[in-house]
């Protein structure tokens, strides 16, 4: 029997990552994906739900979903490289 957190009950078949798989999923590195699991959010944790074992830690993919969603409605376009006028040459005296 798989063991699930109490966040987490709701949705058992919720798919879980690790850091890495969640930092790839959220778009951010794996050092946000840390730091989220260790704050909190008043009582609340940041991400809700995360089952460790030992040193490993499993992430709900639903609790990642926010900060998914924020990042994707932030992110901009790519610019386009602006073409530049051809060069002018310069005859130099000798």
């Amino acid at each position: 029997q798989p063991l699930y957190s109490q966040a987490n009950q709701a949705n058992p078949v919720d798919r879980m990552l690790s850091i890495e798989e969640a930092a790839e999923y959220a778009r951010v590195s794996p050092r946000t994906i840390r730091t989220w699991i260790h704050e909190s959010d008043g009582d609340r944790p940041m991400l809700p739900g995360v089952t460790k074992y030992g040193r490993k830690c499993r992430i709900p993919q639903s609790s990642l979903d926010p900060y998914r969603k924020a990042k994707k409605a932030t992110r901009r376009p790519t610019a386009k490289p602006k073409k530049s006028a051809p060069r002018k040459r310069v005859k130099r005296e000798p």
